[in-house]
């Protein structure tokens, strides 16, 4: 708990990071409070799915979504700007996923899961398999640019609206099919520019990816664009990437963190 604490008070502050609060030492017991927001933005995105919540919006507008492309885009820009800080601050996060980015207000999004936002109840530890570099599962070991790569796995997951990475993949496959070149697949209204921008992410030689500064520049410049880059319209085969949390979350029966209250 000790080293998350100090990970949480060298970050500082940052307007897309769950930041430390403040620490009050009592003789018995040391309160520690942080930022807070609901909900998780993979919920967030599930709620948005429109065909599936709000099918009357769907028909009315022709669109799948309730979300504006240019808002996700925006929202994602600023999540790489929250890694970049991390980078600053040498602090490598290993665990980027959408669940681990809560939403503040109605289009706000902060990244947790590193210091002490990873203390999580029972039954809500993320299982970040799935949005983890190919060296990363070939050695185990955290470093380089992981998290641009873990960083382009979470832009996939929200243009499809919290869809499970490989979701027709079991996760004790996905170490030998990554590094055999398996890659997530270009998601319905994806322009070219933003999913070469994801495989740029998924490069094998990590100094072949982006920065996160440079993510947040370029996937900045995409939203003020316009949202041109991604198209929520309704076509008559759409159907939406699968979400299954069973594939995302260790198992209830695996020791959970302690909570933080």
């Amino acid at each position: 708990m000790l080293k998350d604490l100090d990970t949480s008070i060298r970050v500082g502050q940052h307007p897309a990071l769950v930041c430390l609060l403040g620490i009050c030492e009592e003789a018995a017991a040391t309160l520690v409070v942080m930022e807070q927001g609901e909900p998780s933005l993979k919920q967030w995105l599930l709620d948005s799915r429109a065909l599936d919540h709000q099918p009357q919006y769907a028909a009315t507008h022709r669109r799948f979504t309730t979300a504006r492309e240019e808002v996700l885009l925006d929202m994602v820009a600023g999540l790489a700007s929250g890694l970049a800080h991390l980078e600053v601050c040498g602090i490598t996060h290993g665990a980027i996923c959408a669940r681990n980015v809560v939403m503040t207000g109605d289009t706000g999004a902060k990244l947790g899961g590193f210091g002490m936002t990873t203390w999580s109840r029972p039954g809500e530890q993320p299982d970040c398999s799935r949005w983890l570099a190919s060296e990363v599962l070939m050695t185990g070991q955290n470093g380089g640019k992981q998290d641009v790569w873990s960083l382009g796995v979470l832009l996939w997951e929200v243009v499809t609206l919290g869809g499970t990475p490989y979701c027709h993949l079991a996760t004790r496959d996905l170490a030998t099919r990554i590094l055999r070149g398996l890659r997530l697949p270009r998601a319905p209204g994806l322009s070219d520019q933003l999913f070469q921008l994801m495989l740029a992410c998924w490069m094998t030689d990590p100094d072949e990816r982006p920065t996160a500064e440079e993510l947040h520049l370029m996937l900045a410049d995409l939203a003020r664009s316009g949202g041109t880059e991604l198209d929520f319209s309704l076509t008559p085969d759409f159907q939406y990437t699968p979400c299954l949390p069973e594939l995302e979350l260790e198992p209830v029966s695996q020791p959970a963190r302690s909570t933080l209250l």
